[in-house]
């Protein structure tokens, strides 16, 4: 008998794929995570030695209200600092005592009064976006392990809330359903069995 050939593969499309375009933007927004998380541990270590050199400063904005996780959307979790910018940015006033860092934004502007304790808030990090694998021939039993976890357990959207400026904030990725696992035979060293306390008799 006679094989029917198999068809030549089609050439893959990466302008107008929907998959590559996915991975893409997954990509960059990761990329930009990076650099936020970047941002995040130098904010914390400035505002960590501006709290240890004036623990009263400290203490007295915490009772104020200014230490604080800043509000904010999708974007930078923090207003992040300049890469290039002189880590040596305390200034000195009159009597030679180093109070305050007055940190500078991306604008270049200077860091508002009672802002110098805000704390970056946590990053919603990212998933791979659910590709089926198999159909680029790609061969991975993590990548189809990963694929189908994804159809199964998919991720619950959150609505996007108003800020204080009146600005639309990225709810994030929201919640998965819980995963319930493999069942696993009974080990007595690991494995507890739940009695029932009975009743005293009267």
């Amino acid at each position: 008998e006679n094989a029917i050939p198999q068809p030549p593969p089609i050439p893959l499309d990466f302008e107008d794929n929907s998959d590559v375009i996915a991975l893409r933007s997954a990509i960059a927004i990761l990329q930009m995570q990076a650099r936020n998380a970047g941002s995040d541990v130098r904010r914390l270590r400035d505002v960590k030695e501006r709290a240890l050199r004036d623990p009263e400063a400290f203490l007295g904005a915490r009772e104020r209200g200014e230490v604080r996780v800043r509000d904010g959307g999708f974007g930078p979790s923090y207003e992040s600092e300049d890469e290039d910018e002189d880590e040596d940015s305390e200034r000195e006033v009159k009597g030679g005592d180093n109070v305050k860092m007055d940190g500078e934004g991306r604008d270049g502007s200077a860091e508002k009064k009672g802002d110098e304790w805000l704390l970056p808030r946590m990053q919603n990090v990212v998933r791979c976006p659910p590709i089926n694998w198999s159909q680029y021939a790609v061969v991975g039993e993590s990548l189809d392990k990963l694929h189908k976890d994804q159809l199964e357990r998919p991720v619950e959207g959150t609505p996007q809330r108003i800020g204080a400026d009146g600005n639309l904030i990225y709810g994030g990725e929201g919640g998965r359903r819980e995963h319930v696992g493999v069942y696993a035979p009974y080990d007595p060293m690991r494995d507890k069995v739940e009695t029932k306390k009975k009743n005293p008799k009267r």
